[in-house]
């Protein structure tokens, strides 16, 4: 049987065709066995048809709009949803098909999901679209996001997120920086985050992950997590904390719930912390950098408090109290390092 042709399909109709049928096979019901013959009919037909399904896939999965509805994040702040027919055609991560081959792969993958049982084919279709997405802050950056389950994540300067959302579970790895969370509830679908040696798992819950060079640290704001290293777990309510020693057990501190994620305001607050970690943290929000001339000051335990746009006023005033000395570099840095004899 010769395949039908399609001459007079503009390039706009082709993709609004691929959409189509995606938007079908993702709806969680297997397809009837006339739209099975029509799809590999539509497939068959052209290489642009199977290039058109492969670009369209990468799109939904790819672009931010639609990555909320794969796993992805999406901004927080009101966004138009862009019109699906009118999007511009890129790469896919993957490339492009090869244009020739495309077509009866296509054809072969659907059919071996759309002819198997309801279960499995939603099993099936689930991991089709589970995708990983990472995303990630400049210097002074915050960012507010929102992942795919409704939660909610502010993360901070120079921070990195990784999220992957799969049907039974929500899980999360913070790279590096600062993230607050506040978790959609989902009791069938525990939501983890992972950071460095520390793991913390809840289902809905407010509450701030750090990770930096010296450990993560977790502190709740609202609900319950478990906060679990490689050497302890600790079930965590609102005010307290828990930071993984070198040896990887869990030091539990208590603290004020309020304080949580104060980077999201603009300010910091450090309490007897080493100052190698305060300057570690103004990392993350001072757009030239902060840096300790001598490594030596790094266990330094300062207590400190400010808005950062006063953060050179409060560290040069920490800086006097502490008998250092703070200077600005060629680079523009801030640089603490001891006064001249001291």
């Amino acid at each position: 049987m010769t395949a039908p042709v399609f001459p007079d399909e503009a390039p706009d109709e082709v993709m609004d065709a691929a959409f189509d049928w995606l938007s079908e096979l993702n709806s969680g019901a297997p397809l009837p066995a006339e739209r099975r013959r029509a799809l590999t009919t539509w497939l068959e037909a052209q290489p642009a048809h199977a290039d058109a399904f492969a670009e369209a896939r990468g799109l939904w999965a790819d672009l931010d709009w639609s990555e909320a509805l794969n796993a992805a994040v999406l901004p927080a702040e009101p966004v138009a949803t862009p019109d699906r027919r009118r999007l511009p055609r890129r790469e896919t991560r993957s490339g492009r098909w090869k244009r020739w081959g495309a077509p009866a792969a296509v054809a072969a993958a659907m059919l071996g999901a759309v002819m198997i049982g309801p279960d499995l084919h939603r099993q099936v279709m689930a991991a089709l679209w589970v995708r990983t997405v990472e995303t990630a802050t400049g210097p002074a950056e915050i960012r507010r996001i929102v992942l795919s389950d409704g939660s909610r994540v502010t993360l901070g300067g120079r921070s990195t997120l990784r999220v992957r959302m799969e049907d039974d579970r929500r899980k999360v790895e913070l790279l590096e920086g600062d993230a607050f969370f506040d978790v959609a509830a989902a009791p069938q679908r525990p939501f983890t985050v992972a950071a460095g040696d520390l793991t913390v798992t809840v289902i809905g819950t407010a509450f701030e992950v750090n990770r930096g060079s010296r450990g993560a640290h977790v502190a709740v704001s609202r609900g319950r997590v478990r906060a679990a290293s490689a050497e302890s777990v600790a079930i965590l309510t609102p005010g307290e904390a828990a930071t993984v020693r070198p040896d990887g057990s869990l030091a539990v501190q208590t603290f004020d719930p309020a304080s949580a994620g104060r980077w999201r305001d603009q300010r910091a607050a450090f309490r007897d912390a080493p100052l190698g970690q305060v300057v570690e943290s103004l990392n993350r929000y001072h757009p030239a950098g902060v840096v300790l001339e001598d490594p030596s000051l790094a266990d330094l335990p300062v207590t400190v408090a400010f808005r950062f746009d006063q953060m050179e006023i409060a560290l040069t005033a920490l800086a006097q109290g502490k008998g250092l000395s703070v200077r600005r570099d060629a680079a523009g840095r801030m640089v603490i390092g001891r006064k001249r004899g001291a």
